[in-house]
């Protein structure tokens, strides 16, 4: 039973699975955000290739669309990005698995130090991914830290929490219709610079999101809304709303 068929993959957090060996996928999702001081619109444009049964390989140029930067239309910045599932356990209806992953941001787009508007700075991010899939449940999760280059940028704890529960029956060839309800948060360590003292800050929102797919195409949209914000230094960093749309095609 390919569990694919009941659970599609998250629309914000990643995922465990893999395709299959020589397996590729290219996906977008447009993030409409909006806080006190600007709104704008980051588009990342992803391909994902499965190289062996568990390892993937992704790269992720992206625009950034927002009246607050030098133009309307930025380059953003570079995403690549390594996973390798270490952990399979399958059993009738139902998979758990695990999955390490590296994620490398290259600082391509504007220096804003903000995640989607342009860090300014290289970022390293290490992580692990897991996930339950089941005939009438899906749990994703992801617990990661970034280190910034910069001394300035403050390092960060991530951590991604998502459930996903299937409206249809499994079928083949694959119609699916998913409700999800995910979690997305960091806290960003304390730092130092120019005789400033940053404390440690954090921030956690819920997305509600609905998921279509049908044969190779699977279409998303959530909203995603602040549950928790304590950011008193990094106000761009603030969401007061978002709305994600998107798609993602399985082209090999």
């Amino acid at each position: 039973m390919d569990c694919m068929q009941a659970q599609g993959p998250p629309i914000l957090t990643d995922k465990p699975i893999m395709m299959g060996a020589g397996r590729g996928m290219l996906m977008t999702s447009a993030r409409y955000r909006a806080n006190d001081l600007v709104q704008y619109t980051y588009l990342p444009i992803m391909f994902h290739y499965d190289m062996t049964e568990n390892t993937e390989f992704s790269i992720m140029p992206s625009l950034v669309i927002s009246d607050a930067l030098r133009r309307d239309v930025e380059i953003g910045d570079l995403q690549a990005a390594f996973k390798y599932q270490f952990f399979r356990n399958d059993r009738v209806g139902k998979t758990v698995r695990f999955a390490a992953k590296v994620e490398q941001t290259f600082p391509t787009g504007p220096d804003t130090h903000t995640m989607d508007l342009g860090l300014g700075t290289w970022r390293t991010y290490l992580g692990v991914v897991g996930g339950m899939e089941h005939l009438k449940l899906g749990i994703q999760s992801e617990l990661g830290y970034s280190f910034m280059a910069a001394g300035h940028m403050a390092d960060m704890l991530e951590y991604k929490l998502g459930f996903g529960l299937p409206v249809l029956k499994p079928s083949y060839p694959v119609k699916q219709l998913n409700l999800y309800l995910e979690t997305e948060g960091f806290t960003m360590m304390p730092v130092r610079h120019n005789e400033h003292n940053t404390r440690l800050q954090s921030a956690l929102w819920y997305a509600p999101g609905i998921q279509y797919a049908i044969g190779t195409w699977t279409f998303d949209l959530s909203v995603q809304l602040p549950a928790y914000q304590d950011l008193p230094d990094h106000l761009l960093w603030r969401r007061n709303a978002s709305v994600i749309a998107g798609f993602r095609v399985i082209i090999i």
